[in-house]
């Protein structure tokens, strides 16, 4: 009788843990939701300085390119600079110590997940002209700070 007390007791335990992280998955989600993948952001506040076509985004415990550092969620970062025509390299390495992800609204839309210890590359021709959120697709530690890279064509 004591064991199947102790059973029961343990499955309540472990129904009640799932449910708890159930309900706080939910609320960190609704209060960091995705962006939305072709979503024109305000930008006014953004200038390239110089352009590119090849770029490295490191995700880390300190978000892409260190972005717990420089002011995200209220700043774009990392942001990258490319000349519409040009073809586009971005290599995204992973640094961390859990997966992460990558997407480009219009750009690269599906996005990837990338490994701990991985990397990949991407290229792509920029066609569209415009600014492009760059945002991590996993849910992950730092997930509020990988929302708000920008991709800016002109």
């Amino acid at each position: 009788m004591t064991a199947k007390k102790d059973n029961t007791r343990v499955h309540l335990i472990i129904v009640g843990a799932t449910l708890s992280a159930s309900v706080l998955m939910l609320v960190f989600v609704s209060l960091n939701p995705l962006p939305s993948l072709n979503a024109r952001t305000d930008t006014t506040a953004v200038s390239c300085s110089s352009y590119h076509t090849s770029f490295v985004i490191v995700a880390s415990e300190k978000g892409y390119n260190d972005s717990v550092d420089h002011g995200v969620p209220n700043n774009y970062w990392p942001v990258l600079c490319a000349h519409q025509g040009t073809t586009v390299r971005v290599t995204v390495e992973n640094l961390g110590s859990e997966p992460h992800g990558f997407a480009i609204g219009y750009y690269y839309e599906g996005g990837a997940s990338i490994s701990q210890g991985d990397n990949f590359t991407i290229s792509f021709q920029a066609v569209k002209s415009g600014s492009f959120l760059i945002y991590c697709t996993i849910l992950c530690a730092v997930h509020p700070w990988m929302l708000n890279g920008l991709l800016v064509v002109t």
